[in-house]
C-alpha cells in the first residue's frame, strides 16, 4: 500500500494591475494655486502609492499605502512626509519636506482621495499585500528610499 501525500497546487500569479488617476490639489490657504499631480498604485508593488506633481519641475513622491490611508482621518506620518485631514474635513493635506529646500502643504480633495483609496482596496486588500510582492520590488523600495522627494 502506497500512501498519498496531498500536496497542494501553487497559487497562479495574480495578473498585474495598475491604476492611475489624476487628482486636483492646491497650496493649503491657496485655492487659487493649483498643482498638478496624477496618483498611481501598481500591484506589482502593493504597499506603495506614487505621487507624480507635475509642476516646473517633476517630482515623483513614492510612500506607503498605509501613511495615505491612516492620514485621511488623523494625523499620519512624520519627518518627510505627514498626512493628515484638513480642519473642515474637505481635503487631505500632504506635508512635503525636503531637507535644504523647505516644505509645503498640499491640498486634495477628501473625496477624490478616497475614491483612489477605495480603487486600490478592490485591487489589493489590506492585510493581503505580501501575497501579491513581485520580487524585485522590495528592492525598488530601497533604492526608491535613497532618494527623498523622488528625484531619480
Amino acid at each position: 500500500m502506497t500512501a498519498r501525500i496531498n500536496i497542494p497546487k501553487p497559487k497562479p500569479p495574480t495578473p498585474h494591475r495598475k491604476h492611475i488617476q489624476a487628482i486636483p490639489a492646491h497650496l493649503a490657504g491657496h485655492p487659487t494655486a493649483a498643482v498638478s499631480t496624477t496618483w498611481t498604485y501598481d500591484t506589482r508593488d502593493p504597499h506603495a502609492v506614487q505621487i507624480e506633481f507635475r509642476q516646473e519641475k517633476n517630482t515623483t513622491w513614492l510612500f506607503d499605502r498605509s501613511l495615505l490611508l491612516d492620514g485621511l482621518t488623523s494625523p499620519a506620518g512624520e519627518m518627510d512626509l505627514q498626512v493628515f485631514p484638513s480642519d473642515d474635513g474637505q481635503h487631505v493635506i500632504l506635508r512635503l519636506h525636503v531637507p535644504g529646500e523647505g516644505s509645503a502643504d498640499i491640498a486634495f480633495p477628501i473625496e477624490d482621495v478616497r475614491s483612489f483609496r477605495n480603487i486600490t482596496y478592490g485591487m489589493v486588500r489590506v492585510g493581503t499585500e505580501p501575497d501579491q510582492i513581485v520580487p524585485g520590488a522590495e528592492q525598488l523600495l530601497r533604492d526608491a528610499a535613497e532618494y527623498p522627494g523622488g528625484d531619480w
